[in-house]
């Protein structure tokens, strides 16, 4: 007994784990939330001796449990002898708020299934390509790691830009300082652009 005094709270269904829960001989009152039919786990429940009203929610682990974890309240319903009268069907909308939420679940289940499925179907497209493409992939490497033309592209591209600063220069009477730049890989080049041009 822990003389606790309330309501249950309406979102214990969220504990889905629970497989064990003894709340008997405590000052509890209201209906048990519809919310509680989905503890699945659930496998000992005991609420005897408070003072809970209204219809047992249903489910199939409520109703496989013995009917004296109900007893000295005024519930109804099975696993109860007591039949429930009209008065003590759930409110309206909570039995439709339960299948909303039910699925909600589904849904959100499907989207994580979907998202899971379209990304390892991607990943493994595009793994595969490149695996089982050797050409096209010893192409790209052969590109890649070719000194010779990385060199030749940079030596033409420096000598292009050192041609026209050497125009400008001569337009503008530019006063430039002894330079050097790097061609390719291991290669130097060096500039001297003060008035008389070397290269």
């Amino acid at each position: 007994m822990n003389r606790l005094i309330g309501q249950i709270h309406s979102k214990i269904g969220d504990m889905g784990l629970l497989e064990s829960l003894d709340l008997s001989r405590n000052q509890l009152s209201g209906q048990l939330p519809p919310s509680i039919a989905s503890l699945s786990f659930l496998s000992h429940l005991n609420l005897s001796y408070n003072n809970l009203s209204g219809r047992i929610p249903t489910s199939t682990q409520l109703q496989s449990l013995d009917g004296s974890s109900f007893i000295v309240n005024q519930l109804c319903g099975p696993p109860l002898a007591q039949n429930c009268s009209e008065s003590d069907r759930m409110p309206p909308g909570v039995e439709e708020e339960e299948e909303d939420r039910e699925g909600n679940l589904l849904e959100q289940s499907g989207f994580h299934l979907s998202l899971g499925l379209g990304f390892a179907i991607g990943f493994w497209t595009v793994l595969g390509s490149l695996l089982f493409n050797m050409p096209w992939s010893i192409n790209i490497q052969g590109f890649m790691w070719d000194e010779e033309k990385v060199n030749a592209e940079l030596q033409r591209y420096m000598i292009g830009t050192f041609h026209n600063t050497k125009n400008m220069c001569k337009t503008h009477d530019c006063n430039l300082r002894m330079g050097a730049f790097t061609l390719g890989v291991n290669r130097v080049a060096r500039a001297t652009l003060l008035r008389g041009w070397e290269a």
